[in-house]
């Protein structure tokens, strides 16, 4: 079954803050699939005010263009506002989202539990309070959970999953999977007050106000001291405004003192905040707010030692792990993780930000972790390349979102470790290689890779490093089927094509593309050969050299990839890799020896891309065809350290770095 398929009705109780913002995305996420969504409060003015802010907020995507008038209207259609809870009794997913008052919780939680099908899963969206404690006494625990929000909820891609203990593995993953293909980027959080991020910003919400108190800056000095400390786009005092935050962080930072640390607890002019239901005073977007030197080497220090202490409680805890909370963090918060501090500060200067930490606050949280990074001289790696068996094949994939499941060093390390597992493993007969979500399945290289390079033989050397990464894949002993969940791009695409075979979701339209002499490169992980050699020289040069994008039915008819499949495509991949194994169909055929010369003489408009170049790709294809592939592929590699030595490859770099992929480069053609 498809992913969201399970979903026929959802149901959002509470429309105060944050519950229409959820019924929004479920709406937007499911508007193909005619599910309902039903948003219950016992309030008629507050689900009146839901309605207003739904239409509001898609009347402002149409007016952008985010959506279709037609679209809209779908969406809208699909939702339901109700003072009548018992409308909810056939939904198969109910979200809670109406208090943080526990009491009133149990009420509603009992409630829904009597009306809703055992089959059905019953969520809180609470912040802070464990499931246990939720669904004390709801009937069928075992379908019960935790699903925290980030706000804004229908834009914040994550999501912290916290089951309840008797809560059904089987139902999690369904949970994960539905998330995943939504567009959220959920993780499976141990139950613990707060669970694994509010601790974490509320803490440095508790830091910010006893800075401010003890007179070393006003709020708006403070809030964008935060933001320069930790790479925060907003800061502590700004979210708060935002949110409405200030009694919700002093409730929970009160208990948090009695549950996790007795360093956390309100500070009394929070309190105060609180009582008078004051804003923060915080600078507006692009104000200049006057910081001294002084304070800056006052400050800082201690939002980082702060920030690493209670990072690091998190992680000894258990809570989440630390390559889980590297990525949770950054996304949610849109703050460095605890691992990019570290990196920028060195573990000297990271024992001194955690010894001025702890002078000025006694009680902080004692960080094991962060010892033993600063002991070892560096943090952990993160964990981007994930594997896993079903049956007798293994499923690796490559995660993360933040970067579109790009490829830098470490994710070709880990990809060639878990590939050498699976191929030498007795009981996996095949492999699987995906990416997280359903936006891409490698949106290319990390453009830092290549930034960062300083002479032609380092160009050499990233384009021979990752050839040898993919020869591994395509001469290993099993086949090795690339589920393309998404757009292929760049590095993604000769990853792909490194694959013993492709399979590509029905209906994509944007699937696959070589868009390297945008940034004035050409393919060096082995595309100027391998692409040739699959779809043709001439369809081949004209992707490359054009950079055009090729939707699924297209890669399908030139034979890009092997098959179209539709959610759920994990069964689809198996299927056809049994086929594969038991010899009942074949790969689309690369050939490896040298090819024949074929005539190809059609002209090709290349735009404002560099006719340097395409001069080197040109050359390098042609010259490559009448190779061996392997010799082809060390074609590539000087082709690769001659685009280096060109002032275009730089400025195609340089454009992309400073104005992003839309904007086209000014290349001189030298």
């Amino acid at each position: 079954m498809h992913p969201t398929k399970w979903l026929g009705t959802v149901g959002v109780v509470g429309s105060g803050q944050i519950g229409p913002d959820i019924a929004l995305h479920f709406a937007k996420a499911l508007v193909d699939q005619s599910s309902r969504v039903i948003v219950q409060d016992i309030d008629a003015s507050a689900l009146e005010r839901g309605r207003e802010k739904i239409e509001r907020k898609l009347d402002m995507g149409v007016k952008s263009g985010a959506f279709r008038q037609a679209a809209v209207d779908k969406m809208l259609a699909s939702l339901h506002f109700t003072e009548d809870v018992t409308e909810l009794a056939g939904a198969d997913l109910v979200i809670e989202a109406a208090t943080e008052e526990v009491g009133i919780k149990h009420q509603i939680m009992v409630r829904l539990g009597e009306l809703l099908s055992p089959n059905a899963v019953l969520a809180s969206n609470s912040s802070h309070l464990t499931p246990e404690e939720i669904f004390s006494a709801t009937p069928h625990p075992e379908r019960c959970l935790v699903i925290h929000y980030f706000f804004p909820a229908e834009r914040n891609r994550v999501v912290e999953l916290v089951p309840h203990p008797n809560f059904a593995e089987e139902a999690l993953q369904r949970l994960l999977s539905m998330y995943e293909t939504i567009g959220k980027v959920p993780f499976r959080v141990n139950s613990r007050y707060g669970y694994a991020i509010d601790p974490i910003f509320e803490g440095l919400v508790q830091v910010a106000t006893e800075l401010v108190a003890s007179g070393m800056g006003e709020p708006r000095q403070v809030d964008r001291l935060a933001c320069e400390a930790l790479g925060l786009v907003v800061g502590p005092f700004t979210a708060m405004n935002l949110t409405g935050g200030n009694p919700i962080t002093a409730k929970g930072l009160a208990r948090m003192g009695s549950e996790i640390s007795p360093w956390y607890k309100p500070p009394a002019l929070l309190d105060q905040m609180v009582a008078s239901g004051e804003r923060w005073d915080t600078a507006k977007r692009g104000e200049t707010v006057d910081l001294s030197a002084k304070q800056r080497d006052a400050v800082l220090p201690l939002f980082h030692g702060a920030y690493l202490a209670l990072c690091g409680e998190i992680i000894d805890a258990g809570v989440l792990s630390a390559s889980d909370l590297e990525s949770g963090i950054e996304i949610a918060l849109v703050i460095d993780s605890p691992q990019t501090i570290f990196r920028r500060l060195s573990a000297d200067g990271v024992e001194q930000a955690m010894r001025l930490a702890e002078n000025r606050w006694p009680d902080l949280p004692r960080a094991r972790c962060i010892r033993e990074w600063i002991a070892s001289g560096t943090a952990p790696p993160p964990s981007y390349v994930h594997s896993r068996c079903e049956g007798e094949f293994a499923i690796i994939t490559i995660r993360r979102p933040l970067q579109l499941n790009a490829l830098n060093e470490l994710v070709l390390e880990q990809l060639e470790k878990a590939l050498n597992t699976a191929q030498t493993d007795p009981l996996v007969r095949a492999v699987v290689l995906t990416g997280f979500g359903t936006k891409a399945f490698v949106s290319g290289a990390d453009i830092d890779m290549l930034a960062g390079l300083e002479s032609r033989e380092g160009a050499e050397a990233i384009s021979r490093r990752t050839q040898a990464a993919f020869h591994a894949i395509a001469s290993g002993p099993k086949p090795v089927v690339a589920l393309l969940n998404g757009l292929a791009f760049g590095g993604g695409l000769e990853l792909a094509l490194a694959c013993t075979a492709r399979l590509a979701p029905v209906g994509l339209p944007l699937l696959a593309a070589a868009p390297e002499t945008n940034l004035g490169i050409i393919p060096g992980a082995g595309g100027t050969q391998r692409l040739p050699r699959l779809i043709g020289l001439g369809p081949a040069l004209e992707m490359m050299r054009t950079g055009r994008v090729m939707s699924a039915e297209d890669a399908l008819a030139s034979g890009l990839v092997d098959g179209l499949v539709e959610q759920p495509f994990l069964p689809s991949a198996f299927t056809h890799l049994e086929a594969l194994l038991g010899q009942k169909t074949r790969a689309n055929h690369l050939p490896t020896e040298p090819q024949q010369p074929t005539a190809f003489d059609v002209e090709i408009d290349i735009g404002h891309r560099s006719r340097l170049i395409d001069k080197i790709l040109v050359r390098t294809v042609e010259d490559g065809w009448k190779m061996s592939l392997a010799e082809g592929l060390e074609l590539e590699v000087s082709a690769f350290g001659d685009c280096y030595e060109t002032e275009d490859m730089h400025i195609g770099l340089e454009n992309f770095l400073q104005h992003g992929p839309r904007s086209p480069a000014e290349f001189c053609h030298k």
